[in-house]
């Protein structure tokens, strides 16, 4: 990298130990009002090492940078990101537009389900469940 800030190296020299690919790895480093922002690019090989059981490895991947910063009196934050994601114009679900109201209604119709009939149903296995069960 051409960036050789301390809160870089400290994230390289942790993430060399870790990865399987560190030739993959790609930090970001932004610098805004709410001090650096760190942000984390990994293979997907590695994501799931990175990120650790329940998210160990990345909550002290958090507090070693985040200590690196305060000995050197910055604020820094790290996100990671994960590999392939899309843009958010991207990923932003298509929405299903009506140009009248009895499309719009239509549209509804088909998408609603009977609640009258699956309680009908769970109803009348309630009660012979109960009738099976009973203590008397």
């Amino acid at each position: 990298m051409s960036q050789n800030t301390i809160d870089i190296q400290a994230l390289e020299s942790i993430l060399s130990y870790i990865v399987r690919n560190p030739e993959t790895v790609e930090i970001t480093r932004k610098v805004d009002e709410m001090g650096v922002l760190l942000i984390l690019k990994v293979s997907r090989e590695d994501m799931g090492i990175v990120i650790g059981r329940n998210g160990e490895m990345a909550n002290a991947i958090k507090k070693y940078i985040k200590k690196v910063g305060q000995v050197n009196n910055m604020n820094i934050r790290l996100r990671i990101d994960e590999p392939g994601e899309l843009d958010e114009t991207a990923s932003t679900p298509s929405v299903t537009t009506a140009t009248s109201n009895s499309d719009a209604n239509k549209i509804v119709e088909d998408t609603l389900i009977p609640v009258t009939s699956i309680t009908k149903a769970n109803d009348d296995q309630n009660d012979s469940d109960l009738k099976e069960f009973s203590l008397n």
